[in-house]
């Protein structure tokens, strides 16, 4: 376990898992002298042969951008040509900031000849995604199955 702290709160525990197959990364942190742990994000994945799909929970904002951001190139740099299916049923909020490391995912994914679907996206992000024109950056599918198989009858660059 490892712990974050917060000038005037007490050390806050998460956990680190690793489960066989699996990669599951825990983040958490304190806002507003909040003792408990409000604000956190899990992204667990788990690669199909051709693509790898990684569920997202929680927050996707400023406090769990840089998270999220390494977390999605790592994920990227696993695969020479990198197709990734991000559920986002799980996702409670989500802003521009938090938006941004999903559309540079999707920019790197698709000059290296590959590609970045999202699935089980709530209205309310479905509609920040059209409002901001961004879903032929990043469309999306109501199930994994429909975005791999999408994806892969899409042209190669």
């Amino acid at each position: 376990m490892t712990a974050l702290t917060h000038a005037s709160s007490p050390p806050v525990e998460r956990p680190r898992t690793r489960v066989a197959g699996t990669r599951t990364l825990h983040l958490a942190h304190t806002r507003d002298r909040c003792e408990d742990v409000r604000l956190q994000l899990r992204i667990r994945s788990v690669q199909f042969g051709e693509y790898t799909m990684a569920s997202l929970a929680g927050e996707l904002d400023l406090v769990t951008f840089d998270r999220l951001r390494d977390a999605l190139l790592e994920l990227l740099d696993r695969q020479a040509v990198p197709r990734l299916v991000l559920d986002l049923a799980d996702v409670t909020f989500a802003d521009a900031r938090g938006l941004s490391p999903l559309v540079r995912a999707s920019c790197i994914a698709t000059t290296r000849g590959g590609w970045v679907r999202l699935v089980r996206v709530s209205d309310r992000l479905q509609r920040i995604l059209d409002a901001a024109r961004l879903t032929q950056t990043l469309p999306t599918y109501d199930t994994v199955a429909e975005a791999a198989t999408s994806a892969r009858r899409l042209p190669s660059t």
